[in-house]
């Protein structure tokens, strides 16, 4: 079967690989400011993770195999779901 909007499929990848692209640089950013005293690094970091999940599932997949393995990273990532956004929490949580 023939795609029907071809232009929107190129939208959703371009959209994707924009995500990808920012959320990267967020979180490089991030890993610069945190050795700061401003307190902008971690939670720079932690959009940027945030954005990488919403954006690809392989790296969802990542994350979530990374909380099996690591007790004390799962623990991390469910103290940061209580104390950011219900949306952005969302995110995380399909992680778990």
């Amino acid at each position: 079967m023939r795609n029907s909007n071809p232009k929107g499929s190129r939208f959703v990848i371009v959209r994707q690989v924009l995500t990808i692209a920012f959320a990267i640089l967020v979180m490089l950013v991030g890993a610069i400011l945190l050795p700061l005293p401003i307190p902008l690094g971690a939670p720079l970091l932690a959009l940027g993770l945030i954005l990488l999940i919403a954006a690809s599932p392989a790296f969802a997949h990542l994350v979530s195999a990374a909380r099996h393995r690591w007790s004390r990273l799962d623990r991390g990532l469910i103290w940061l779901e209580a104390h950011i956004p219900k949306g952005l929490a969302t995110i995380l949580r399909k992680t778990r």
